[in-house]
């Protein structure tokens, strides 16, 4: 399979780094995200869902991001909190 990956690089996007396949699946190298994902933070957090504060700044990013990729032309399919990643600096990563 070819893998296209955007003409664009921005501390929003995960970096990529490259694919393998099996019969089932497509599997993905990226940069390490050492905070794991937005959804499981909210499974975890005391109260099972991030406060509006906790949610703000990750929010914003995301926003940002997909603004980019759709003034690219793309269309990102997929747009959930398990896909949205959090970096070291605590910052949104798609």
């Amino acid at each position: 399979m070819k893998l296209r990956t955007l003409p664009y690089t921005s501390s929003l996007f995960v970096k990529y780094i490259e694919h393998f396949e099996d019969d089932q699946f497509v599997y993905l190298i990226t940069s390490w995200m050492p905070l794991g994902n937005l959804g499981n933070r909210m499974k975890h957090s005391k109260v099972g869902f991030l406060t509006e504060e906790e949610i703000r700044g990750p929010a914003k990013q995301i926003a940002v991001a997909l603004e980019i990729v759709h003034n690219l032309g793309y269309v990102h399919s997929s747009v959930t909190p398990e896909n949205i990643y959090i970096d070291r600096r605590r910052k949104a990563r798609g």
